[in-house]
């Protein structure tokens, strides 16, 4: 009988504590960064700040309410109000087997709203390629990676990227890949598809046997890396055309190349590769990705939540606390 007084109260609290945590409000479908519509998105108000080689998070989302902050810059968070979007960049340069390099490289990453309101990558070799001892080809290759990560109390299940300049035409070989990550911040799968490396330096002879690679590759991945945007790589490299993932369509986890839908998404990334295919004869060249926009669709817990169902286990330690008490003799205490 007193088994059954105890378990009463703690089925009972289980059973709340349940119906509490399932408590949620949406869903919201909400487009951030906006292109030129400045007054429509918090993250337009952010002063146009380098990101690179850096982590910055920003409160976007009022958790109140489960809408997005408007017309002024994103407040502070709070812990009733917690932020939403963490956004991480990284950016790299590998000399390609010791060959010289240009004296300056152009490798960063920015946000750049208000008047164009995106997130932009900037590469290039900000140099000629006539210095001592260059040579054709040298392969050497900057990395730019943008990753923005969805907080946990955020459950994404839809996501919309508008993308620009991905793989453009030039006199350098940029090419970009774009992966979905699920709640663990991991890709959903390994990039299939393409015959070379991608992301290692000196890759463009290999990969242009084929002609490059353009698609997706492997659930939640997409390459936009056609090496018809470069030509004559061996000599003074000239202008191609630009590949069919250069500005492609919105890319829909819904339609494109996602996980099963609702399928909770942790965030996703772009990395844009650049690689030196430049010959003697070329000049300095400086290229840039974008991402101009996306849009989420996504649940958050009701407003409360989180405290409730914190409280409901605090009592439930207390009711195991007294019922101890009562069956331990008082001396043993």
């Amino acid at each position: 009988m007193k088994t059954l007084k105890l378990i009463s109260p703690i089925l009972t609290i289980l059973y709340t504590t349940s119906f509490v945590q399932a408590q949620i409000i949406g869903p919201f479908t909400n487009q951030f960064l906006q292109g030129t519509a400045v007054a429509n998105d918090s993250l337009n108000y952010v002063n146009p700040t380098p990101i690179t080689n850096s982590t910055v998070a920003y409160n976007t989302i009022d958790d109140t309410t489960g809408n997005r902050y408007v017309g002024a810059p994103p407040p502070p968070a709070t812990p009733t109000d917690l932020n939403d979007f963490t956004i991480i960049a990284s950016n790299t340069f590998v000399n390609n087997l010791g060959n010289p390099q240009a004296a300056t490289i152009t490798n960063t990453t920015s946000i750049n709203p208000a008047s164009n309101s995106r997130i932009q990558h900037n590469q290039g070799y900000s140099a000629a390629n006539a210095v001592p001892g260059w040579v054709n080809n040298p392969g050497h290759l900057i990395t730019n990676s943008l990753e923005i990560r969805f907080a946990s109390h955020l459950n994404v299940t839809r996501l919309q990227l508008n993308l620009s300049s991905l793989n453009t035409q030039g006199i350098a070989w940029e090419h970009s890949l774009v992966q979905i990550l699920d709640d663990t911040m991991t890709p959903f799968s390994a990039v299939t598809g393409p015959s070379w490396t991608l992301g290692a330096p000196g890759q463009y002879l290999t990969a242009a046997a084929t002609g490059g690679y353009t698609g997706t590759a492997g659930l939640g991945n997409y390459v936009a890396a056609s090496t018809g945007t470069v030509t004559n790589v061996g000599g003074t490299t000239g202008t191609g055309t630009s590949g069919p993932g250069d500005a492609p369509p919105t890319l829909d986890t819904d339609t494109t190349w996602g996980p099963t839908p609702f399928t909770r998404i942790g965030g996703f990334r772009l990395i844009t590769f650049f690689e030196d295919v430049r010959g003697a004869g070329n000049g300095a060249t400086n290229f840039t990705s974008s991402l101009f926009d996306f849009t989420i669709t996504y649940t958050i817990p009701e407003p409360g939540t989180v405290a409730s169902l914190a409280l409901g286990v605090a009592f439930l330690g207390l009711v195991g606390y007294r019922h101890l008490r009562r069956r331990v003799p008082q001396s043993q205490v």
